[in-house]
């Protein structure tokens, strides 16, 4: 199950390595229709990329106005890379969870003779989003803190879980691109699951580029 926080970690340690590198990887970002993207985060992944090592410093650029991207790179390797931009929406490829079982990782060889290539990053259509409120099925007071665990209907143990915390109760949980179960978690309440709290075997789907609303009503334990 792949954990927020240790996503967050990991994306944490992204950082872009000195310039003076003589391995670059250059390209250019586009939407789903063509149209350069700026203010995407590009990384790329070594062949001997250990996640589990966080000390490990990636590789990584933002793409300017025109979708245009280098990334200084240490040594010569295989490199796979991926793009994140969340707060406009699309989460990152590196996560399988979110990835497109279809979406195509571009690869790039560097070695001596080879220190410089060119790539473009096509993205996909955004994440959709799961949106609503989570209130107390007895008194109609909003639950402020949630737990969501969301897992892939044709693979359960492809899983991700964040929080929602607000007044109101209100929540923006992005989704994958597949159908996926859902389970609500919060302290003191029994379990919601599904869309109407019982249903675990209906999966969930919501189309990119749209929200799906669902009101989460938590029975006291």
């Amino acid at each position: 199950m792949i954990d927020l926080i240790a996503s967050s970690l990991l994306l944490a340690a992204l950082t872009l390595l000195p310039p003076q590198s003589a391995h670059i990887v250059t390209g250019r970002v586009q939407d789903n229709v063509g149209k350069p993207v700026g203010g995407v985060r590009v990384c790329a992944y070594a062949e001997d990329f250990d996640p589990n090592n966080l000390t490990v410093g990636i590789p990584c650029a933002f793409s300017d106005a025109r979708g245009r991207f280098a990334i200084a790179v240490n040594k010569a390797s295989k490199y796979k890379l991926h793009y994140h931009h969340g707060t406009n929406g699309y989460w990152s490829t590196y996560l399988p969870f979110f990835r497109h079982p279809s979406a195509s990782i571009p690869e790039v060889l560097l070695d001596e003779a080879n220190a410089q290539a060119a790539v473009k990053i096509s993205m996909l259509p955004e994440n959709g989003l799961l949106v609503g409120r989570s209130v107390d099925a007895k008194t109609g007071l909003p639950v402020e803190s949630t737990e969501f665990i969301l897992c892939r209907a044709a693979n359960p143990e492809m899983c991700w879980r964040t929080s929602a915390k607000s007044s109101d109760g209100s929540f923006a949980i992005p989704a994958p691109y597949v159908p996926f179960t859902l389970r609500v978690k919060a302290d003191g309440f029994d379990d919601w699951v599904g869309t109407n709290g019982e249903d675990q075997a209906t999966p969930i789907t919501v189309a990119p580029e749209t929200k799906a609303e669902i009101a989460v009503y938590l029975r006291r334990s």
